[in-house]
């Protein structure tokens, strides 16, 4: 467990904050590391761009291997899949792939293939038209505003959050 002894392993187990602590990253290494740092981990979110900056995937790059879009799914799959073992029970958020044109249709098909991917996944939609309608297609959808910006949780088996951290000119964009 790094350079903690279990002594301060078990200290900071019972200081642990009432805040769930979730990894940002597309780097299973990132999250061993922050786990043997801190000594746990309540989850973790990831997102297209992320995987994008994994060490495995810049190096590939690096070398002159452009990924088709078929790599691209099956490195962000592979990459996912990595996660759970670290996180244990705990959710790993899984942002589909979309841009200004991709429709709620695309992003639902996506959505439902990428949560087959782990047993504890979340599937993460943008708060743009699209992906509202996305959430709007499903039953028991939610808006909830949240202090940086917005979200939506799609429920229909498929646990599901949002991401809205736009700044205006984005929002008016997506009109």
């Amino acid at each position: 467990m790094g350079n903690y002894t279990l002594s301060r392993l078990v200290t900071m187990l019972a200081n642990k904050p009432k805040t769930k602590i979730l990894v940002d990253g597309g780097d299973p290494q990132e999250t061993l590391h922050l786990k043997e740092t801190i000594g746990f981990v309540d989850g973790q979110t990831t997102n297209p761009s992320l995987i994008a900056k994994n060490p495995e995937i810049q190096q590939r790059i690096a070398s002159g291997h452009s990924l088709s879009a078929q790599e691209e799914k099956d490195e962000y799959r592979k990459i996912v899949q990595a996660i759970p073992p670290l996180v244990g029970n705990a959710g790993v958020s899984i942002e589909v792939f979309a841009d200004i044109g991709t429709t709620a249709e695309e992003m639902l098909a996506q959505g439902e293939e990428m949560f087959s991917w782990i047993p504890n996944a979340y599937i993460k939609y943008p708060c743009t038209r699209e992906g509202l309608r996305a959430a709007e297609m499903s039953d028991d959808a939610v808006f909830f505003p949240g202090p940086g910006g917005c979200g939506l949780c799609r429920n229909q088996g498929i646990k599901g959050t949002g991401l809205c951290i736009a700044v205006c000119r984005q929002a008016r964009r997506s009109r």
